[in-house]
């Protein structure tokens, strides 16, 4: 047997994928600089493990540039399935106060040299105008492949993962500075625009690939909710499969309409199988003398969802009576999890808990195969 039969060059594309598949991910780039044999045989597991989901900031337009540039690869491009879009804001270096809680001088250079780097690499959009029309660039490019099916809404302060920088990183690369891109990046409070803009370009090109979203590190606030944007997020869910929200609801009294109309947008999705929602409201006070269901809990649980299969609620408020309603409406319903949910009850006080009280209510529907409560709190109304 020659030299050169014995090599690495000279094995099966599949066994150099095998190896490939058990070596870290820093020996895996080894083995590609090895030589442009080897390289070509394992491109296929690179790019389908390492570029299977990417991040990019939708406010910088480097970052957007950089995406658009990964879906015109001829190799990478068809490997994305998954984008995650970090909706942080791109701090101005001359103009953001330093972080008082920085008191190494290595870490205080290394915040300030991000910094200059995010401005540099990483500078705003001009106009709104201009990063829509990026976007549907975007995923223009991505519906050609077709393989795009689960896009995120994130920040870095609640996600482990980071925007990918330039072409030669990789974000679990650079994972050792991710708690500094917590003090260069400022916290994003609410995320309607950022989020409204992807998913109307989204809508724009038409993405039927896409059967995923989950918002789940910005919040979207339904108090500032127009008409035309509650359009937009009803064309976006309608073909959906899967979704995860994370919805202000605070200081919604005067605004009713708005998280009512938002829940029927949830509604116009008939091929929904899952759907997570995770409400925010403000600090909880029990309320004896009236009963209460939130206008948002009230018009999602009246809503048909004809395929629905799993519903994950958090921190949301509702009547006892409406929730089963909902559970005995949709037997398609398989799978119902409830964490610190707010369960009003009309009834007399029991001794029987109220996680107990619930799962017996809820073991009469034998349709459900899965079925987690916990952390209830509960308002009772006295009957006179």
């Amino acid at each position: 047997m020659t030299q050169a039969s014995r090599s690495l060059v000279a094995l099966p594309t599949e066994l150099l994928e095998a190896i490939a598949y058990f070596l870290p991910s820093e020996d895996v780039c080894t083995l590609r600089l090895t030589c442009f044999t080897i390289a070509r045989k394992i491109e296929h597991h690179f790019t389908r493990t390492y570029y299977k989901h990417a991040g990019f900031l939708v406010n910088s337009f480097g970052s957007i540039k950089l995406a658009i540039d990964f879906a015109q690869h001829p190799t990478v491009g068809p490997a994305i399935q998954e984008i995650t879009f970090f909706v942080d804001l791109i701090p101005n270096p001359w103009t953001t106060a330093e972080p008082c809680h920085i008191e190494s001088t290595d870490r205080l250079m290394m915040l300030r040299w991000l910094r200059s780097r995010f401005w540099k690499d990483s500078k705003p959009f001009a106009n709104f105008e201009a990063r829509q029309q990026a976007l549907e660039l975007l995923f223009r490019e991505l519906k050609v492949h077709g393989q795009l099916s689960r896009i995120n809404f994130a920040d870095v302060h609640s996600t482990t993962q980071v925007p990918v920088f330039d072409k030669g990183e990789i974000g679990p690369s650079i994972a050792n500075i991710s708690t500094m891109m917590r003090d260069v990046l400022p916290k994003h409070l609410t995320a309607n625009r950022d989020i409204e803009t992807t998913l109307e370009a989204m809508f724009n090109v038409g993405m039927p690939s896409i059967q995923s979203i989950k918002a789940r590190g910005p919040w979207i606030c339904l108090r500032q909710l127009l008409p035309y944007q509650l359009h937009t997020y009803e064309q976006a869910f309608a073909s959906l499969r899967r979704l995860s929200l994370h919805l202000d609801g605070r200081d919604l009294e005067s605004w009713t309409s708005n998280a009512q109309d938002f829940a029927k947008a949830l509604a116009t999705s008939h091929s929904l199988e899952s759907l997570e929602i995770r409400l925010a409201v403000r600090k909880r006070t029990v309320r004896p003398s009236r009963i209460f269901d939130s206008p948002f809990s009230a018009a999602l649980l009246e809503a048909n969802f004809p395929s629905i299969k799993v519903l994950i609620l958090c921190m949301v408020e509702t009547l006892f009576g409406t929730l089963l309603s909902f559970v005995h409406r949709h037997r398609s319903l398989e799978g119902l999890i409830l964490r610190e949910c707010l369960i009003n009850s009309v009834s007399f006080h029991s001794l029987v808990p109220l996680e107990l009280r619930v799962d017996m209510a809820i073991a009469e529907y034998t349709h459900l195969e899965h079925v987690i409560t916990d952390d209830f709190t509960e308002n009772f109304v006295r009957r006179r």
